[in-house]
């Protein structure tokens, strides 16, 4: 058996550990009781974090940083982060195509705008969603989730192709629609409010009141619920 001579032997081990550390990219979670480093794979396309148990001992989540250098992030999940209020840095991620926001406490959606690839949008169990404007500039918008969150109305979209879009208002507090409501959620390809308290006068196909919500849900759009 060859053996490698020792300068080359570790000549090659140091290139190959300056490109693992190169191929990494470090987070950091701002949190009441400290400081939180994730060190996360460069071309890392799908991460999921919440506000769990397990690292409790540094408190809750104040600020995110650094999640912009994963340029081939394409799915993004957060979830409980109720001490968290500037969203902004997600607006940096320009290569977002489905982002899921769920129990968290965004004052305001204005990064939604800056989402050109977005795809699909989940918002669960989150306050403050009631008075939000949600412009898009991305055109393939075809999923849009807003559940569990006390809405009382439909909220304002600008912006956004409709004809192709499903919207999702599943399990709100919707109890009446005014006719340009109506007609509004007629453009959608499909518009689904069960459980919510309303009655819709003369409903159309498009218009979803009562049933299964997966029953309705198309299979290549499923890849967005959870």
């Amino acid at each position: 058996m060859r053996i490698l001579p020792l300068r080359l032997f570790v000549t090659i081990f140091l290139v190959i550990g300056m490109k693992c550390v190169a191929e990494s990219v470090d987070i950091s979670l701002t949190r009441s009781n400290g400081v939180q480093k994730l060190s996360l794979d460069k071309n890392t396309t799908k991460f999921e974090y919440g506000q769990d148990y397990e690292n409790a001992r540094f408190g809750q989540v104040l600020r995110i940083e650094g999640l912009d250098k994963l340029a081939k992030l394409q799915e993004l999940s957060l979830f409980g982060f109720s001490s968290l209020k500037d969203y902004s840095f997600i607006g940096k991620i320009k290569s977002i195509q489905i982002l899921r926001l769920t129990g968290c406490n965004v004052v305001d959606y204005a990064f939604i705008s800056q989402l050109k690839c977005l795809r699909g949008l989940i918002i669960q169990s989150a306050n403050g969603v009631a008075s939000a404007k949600f412009s898009f500039t991305s055109d393939d918008v075809e999923y849009i989730e807003i559940s569990n969150c006390q809405l009382r109305k439909i909220p304002t979209f600008l912006a956004l192709n409709r004809s192709k879009c499903i919207l999702n208002l599943f399990a709100n507090s919707i109890s009446h629609l005014s006719t340009i409501n109506q007609e509004e959620l007629e453009r959608f390809k499909l518009a689904i409010l069960i459980s919510n308290e309303i009655k819709v006068e003369n409903p159309s196909a498009m218009i979803i009141t009562t049933g299964r919500v997966k029953d309705y849900i198309p299979v290549e759009y499923r890849k967005y619920m959870q």
